[in-house]
C-alpha cells in the first residue's frame, strides 16, 4: 500500500493577514480534496511553543513531506529558516518535489513581474523550482 502523499506548506505565519490566512486555508482544503496530508503551520505547527520548538516541529515535517510548496514573503524569517531546512532535505531525499506558487519578490500585487537588479532567495526558489532535475545531477 502507498503512503499518502503529503504536502508542507512554506509561508508567513507571524505577518500573515486574515485573507492570506484564509487564501492558504483554501490552499490546503483544496491539496486535502486532492488526497495529500497537507501540514499548514499557522494551523499545523503549536505557535504557543518555543521558537526552538516550532522550528523542530517544522523541520521534522519537512523532511517528511513528499512535497513543499511555497508561499515566499520575503520579509518572513521562518519561512527562510524553512528553505533552509528544505534545501538540505531535497539533498537528502532527490525525490522531493519543490513548488513555488506565490513569489512576493518576483510578481507584485497586480501579478507584473519585477525587474530586480540583485541576487535573492526570491530568484533562487523560481531557480530551483525550475531545474530540480539538473540540481540532482549536481549532487552527485
Amino acid at each position: 500500500m502507498e503512503k499518502q502523499k503529503s504536502v508542507f506548506i512554506i509561508c508567513s505565519v507571524r505577518d500573515a493577514d486574515n485573507a492570506t490566512r484564509k487564501k492558504l486555508e483554501a490552499y490546503k482544503r483544496s491539496l486535502e480534496a486532492q488526497g495529500y496530508k497537507v501540514h499548514l503551520p499557522h494551523l499545523d505547527t503549536n505557535q504557543d511553543a518555543s521558537g526552538h520548538e516550532i522550528c523542530l516541529q517544522n523541520m521534522k515535517k519537512i523532511l517528511e513531506a513528499h512535497e513543499i510548496h511555497i508561499f515566499f514573503v520575503s520579509t518572513s524569517y521562518g519561512s527562510h529558516f524553512d528553505l533552509g531546512v528544505t534545501f538540505l532535505a531535497c539533498y537528502l531525499d532527490q525525490n522531493k518535489i519543490i513548488k513555488v506558487i506565490e513569489n512576493n519578490e518576483i510578481v507584485d500585487d497586480k501579478g507584473q513581474t519585477k525587474i530586480l537588479l540583485f541576487k535573492s532567495f526570491g530568484q533562487m526558489i523560481q531557480y530551483w523550482e525550475s531545474h530540480q532535475k539538473q540540481n540532482v545531477a549536481l549532487l552527485n
